[in-house]
């Protein structure tokens, strides 16, 4: 750093006395902020240590060609050289100005560069003659780059590096304030990732998080010029397009944004196979807003993935009320176990050998006011997408066990009850807790209850499944595959499943007396399970004569509406008085 006189901190600017000249050096030599003086030809007088902290040279510097203050380099806040000229202390010294505040960049004698505050003030004499002035300067360059980050955290994605939905919703509106002077359109394409939450569990978090830095990538090589994509967290994305002409541009954005994620992702050697599913929504026709285009996107993603994944899906004044319906429903549903309306029915399974009731298979029905029964059907998807699913199953669960413990209790006979475990359910990481917490408290014997899991449960999380069936089957509880034949499940994948019996889908049932390659195909999935030592049971049993068949083929148990719907569990208890044999006399006898 320049300098004049005999050390580097110099003499003291002002003072009538040799004692607070003294007080003056040591009070610079510790002020935080860099200062210093120059004369009113702008050469420098004195600075403090910090003065040549901040531009990087020694304390005790005697170079006289820096002694001239426009030795130094300063940047405004554009970038561009401000020419000494220009500059702040010019500007005091030439210029007439009393005092200048002003945030500038100065360059160190390394190269490198500092954001800081620069304070100028004129040095007069008493006769009020300019002598020259002092610059006091506070390096502020942390805090500029904790504010731009501040800022870039405000509308990017710290993850992915693309915009977040703060930044997307304001270039949206900006790009639809377009279409609306051009009379043109914008298309706005929500996108899901399919099964990401099962890759996240399984890979394990930093893995997730590279997968999803991996298709922001591949979705950003597919922007046009005037695209934008945004990620919405977790596994959720949004691009926008403008000057869209028709669902069929809209429909080739999306089929590139399908392909190029086709590709499987290698992350740490491991290989990841991620798909998407995408809705679509058009300006002006599906909303005039960002937030009513995004909306309207994201409800057509749902619809696309309950189509099974893998696909898009344009909104439409259909999806539409079926959204509201569906919003309508689900706050219906929240309130529905306070309000008593949820009720648990039993369909009875029986011993095709013996004709008997030799279990029980629980669903839950919703009575809402003034409106028929729903059946399960009709609702789980919605408990299962918003989570209710969860303590309403854990409800079931124990009605189930309670009614069971009470038919045992009753009856000398020894009839299973059997719970559908929904895919949200079976992943749940307090599954195995709730199941024997249940058991405890209803005292209900483990070798009384059956969870069945659906076959596409089972095979779309691999071996995470056999883990989780593991533990269960640590409790006692039997296991059953649920709707077996709908899915890919091969005689390989159930010896890996530690499951005791399983479920024939009712598609394959409903031909068994009129279709021989329906009968075919049941007379092998009885053969294969048998081979494994599990237990066969026939779902949607309709007529004695389809009865008849699955006997001849060695199934061993069964239930459908020939035998009976499912009933309330006092009607059920009176099946069970009953000896239930009548219906398997009318064709066996």
């Amino acid at each position: 750093m320049p300098q004049s006189g005999n050390n580097g901190t110099g003499a003291s600017v002002t003072g009538p006395s040799q004692g607070s000249a003294c007080d003056l050096t040591e009070l610079l030599a510790i002020l935080p902020t860099a200062v210093y003086v120059c004369d009113a030809d702008g050469m420098i007088e004195t600075f403090n240590p910090s003065a040549a902290r901040l531009w990087g040279r020694e304390p005790h510097c005697a170079d006289p060609a820096e002694r001239y203050c426009g030795a130094l380099r300063l940047y405004g806040s554009d970038g561009a050289f401000i020419p000494h000229a220009e500059c702040p202390m010019a500007r005091v010294l030439h210029g007439g100005y009393a005092e200048i505040n002003q945030e500038l960049t100065i360059e160190r004698l390394d190269g490198s560069r500092r954001v800081v505050m620069v304070n100028i003030a004129a040095r007069r004499n008493a006769a009020g003659m300019l002598t020259g002035a002092v610059n006091c300067m506070t390096d502020i360059t942390d805090r500029k780059v904790a504010e731009q980050r501040i800022r870039y955290l405000a509308h990017y994605d710290p993850l992915t590096g693309l915009p977040s939905r703060t930044l997307l919703h304001d270039r949206l509106q900006q790009e639809i304030s377009h279409a609306n002077r051009h009379a043109s359109q914008v298309a706005v394409l929500v996108l899901d990732l399919d099964h990401f939450g099962h890759a996240n569990q399984t890979q394990g978090h930093a893995r997730g998080d590279r997968l999803l830095q991996t298709v922001a990538v591949r979705l950003r090589e597919c922007l046009r010029e005037g695209d934008s994509v945004a990620h919405l967290g977790g596994d959720g994305f949004v691009l926008t397009t403008p000057l869209v002409h028709g669902n069929r541009d809209a429909a080739l954005v999306a089929q590139k944004l399908l392909a190029a994620l086709a590709p499987p992702i290698v992350i740490q050697d491991t290989i990841v196979q991620i798909g998407a599913s995408i809705g679509i929504s058009l300006y002006p026709n599906d909303g005039l807003d960002a937030d009513s285009l995004i909306g309207a996107a994201d409800t057509a993603m749902v619809h696309a993935k309950e189509r099974g994944r893998g696909n898009y899906q344009f909104f439409t004044a259909v999806l539409d009320r079926a959204a509201h319906l569906q919003h309508d429903m689900e706050i219906d549903l929240r309130g529905a176990l306070a309000r008593d309306e949820l009720e648990v029915h039993f369909q009875p399974q029986v011993d095709l050998r013996s004709g008997s009731i030799c279990a029980a298979e629980a669903l839950l029905r919703w009575r809402r006011v003034q409106q028929p029964p729903l059946p399960c059907s009709e609702f789980i998807a919605i408990a299962e997408q918003s989570g209710l699913i969860v303590p309403i199953g854990e409800w079931v669960l124990r009605q189930a066990c309670v009614e069971a413990r009470q038919w045992r209790q009753q009856s000398a006979a020894d009839v299973r009850v059997a719970v559908n475990l929904s895919a949200r359910q079976f992943l749940h990481k307090d599954l195995l807790a709730m199941v024997k917490r249940t058991l405890e408290e209803t005292g209900l014997p483990a070798s009384a209850l059956s969870l069945e899991i659906n076959e596409s449960v089972l095979m779309e999380r691999g071996r995470e499944s056999v883990a989780i069936l593991k533990k269960i089957n640590t409790l006692g509880v039997a296991l059953l595959i649920d709707d077996f034949g709908t899915g890919n499940a091969s005689l390989a994948h159930l010896q890996r499943f530690p499951v005791q019996a399983l479920k024939i889908d009712r598609s394959f049932i409903h031909g068994v007396d009129t279709d021989g390659s329906d009968t075919a195909m049941v007379r092998a999935i009885i053969a294969m399970a048998h081979s494994l030592d599990l237990k066969v049971l026939a779902g949607g049993v309709e007529n004695a004569r389809q009865a008849e068949v699955l006997l001849g083929c060695k199934c061993c148990e069964a239930q459908g509406y020939f035998y009976s719907k499912a009933v309330p569990a006092p009607v059920f208890t009176q099946l069970l008085g009953a000896g239930f044999a009548p219906m398997r006399a009318a064709w066996l006898d």
